[in-house]
């Protein structure tokens, strides 16, 4: 509807964050996030797919990073900075990150299932 994409590309411009989430893929280790959401969920990948950089964002910017379905595995390499490696096993884990300059620092995660 009109109305609700007017509403949300104005938010964006005003640098408020979107209450929904969006939806990313991988390409080369990587997915681009947007200043504008806090909630992203990585599709279309393979079990044998792996993330560990994560372009764009905002300085403190805390972003969730949902997985599919399908196993996603993420890396502490590339600009992510966790504890320890994680995999990404169902729809209902997760991973909270927060943007530090130019890497994202693990908050916290969750293994549901």
């Amino acid at each position: 509807d009109l109305e609700q994409l007017t509403t949300m590309v104005n938010n964006a411009l005003r640098g408020k964050v979107l209450a929904s989430f969006a939806s990313v893929e991988i390409e080369s280790n990587t997915i681009h996030v947007s200043p504008v959401s806090n909630l992203f969920r990585v599709v279309n990948y393979q079990s044998t797919s792996i993330l560990d950089t994560i372009i764009g964002g905002r300085e403190a910017q805390q972003i969730s990073i949902l997985g599919d379905g399908t196993a996603l595995q993420i890396r502490r390499t590339g600009n992510l900075r966790l504890t320890e490696d994680m995999t990404i096993q169902n729809e209902f884990s997760l991973l909270l990150l927060q943007k530090a300059g130019s890497v994202w620092i693990e908050v916290s995660r969750k293994h549901n299932t």
